[in-house]
């Protein structure tokens, strides 16, 4: 079993905290942030990737297993302007070399509190703390939002257990809560013949 009390409660970003964070950061810090949220992976995991990951014929991104917190190797579909960016700035570049050349790692936290300021996004506030492992929580919670299912989210975020993808990943959108309250008023006023 895991435990899914997490010692410090992360928050999602929203939509539009995430269009603030990307038109404030610059393009390499753009690209990080852009592939983390598109893949979800962790900071570590997206310091191993390098130049020859990247399969601009198949439109794919590897990740290999020594280097997941799971230890399997992993392979995602790009979309095809993330992709675009990423093959731009591998052009020349060996493959050894180093994916994301804004990702040095310990300092994925640091640069993203760099960029909260400018974005207006606070570090923290009553639903949580935003610290670099919060845009996997952001990609997961804005998967499930739109309307994935609980498996294809678990497979996404690598997790063993659908439980630990939505007990302890994802978090609740306030307004969709109030979107959900007010649809539930409109079946009953549509029932009651209100």
């Amino acid at each position: 079993r895991y435990d899914l009390k997490p010692r410090s409660q992360r928050r999602a970003l929203s939509p539009e905290e995430i269009g603030r964070l990307l038109a404030v950061a610059s393009f390499e810090r753009a690209l990080v942030y852009r592939t983390a949220l598109v893949t979800a992976f962790r900071a570590g995991e997206l310091a191993s990737l390098r130049v020859g990951d990247l399969d601009p014929v198949k439109g794919t991104i590897f990740l290999r297993g020594s280097f997941a917190k799971d230890r399997l190797d992993a392979v995602y579909v790009l979309p095809p302007d993330l992709l675009r960016d990423l093959i731009e700035t591998c052009r020349g570049r060996v493959q050894e070399e180093s994916l994301l050349t804004a990702l040095v790692r310990p300092h994925a936290a640091q640069m993203l509190y760099e960029d909260l300021t400018p974005a207006e996004i606070p570090p923290s506030n009553f639903h949580g703390r935003v610290d670099f492992h919060s845009l996997r929580v952001t990609a997961i919670t804005q998967w499930i939002e739109q309307g994935y299912d609980a498996k294809t989210v678990q497979a996404l975020a690598r997790h063993k257990t659908a439980e630990l993808t939505l007990g302890l990943y994802a978090k609740v959108n306030p307004g969709r809560v109030r979107e959900a309250v007010t649809g539930m008023e409109q079946v009953i006023g549509a029932a009651w013949g209100q």
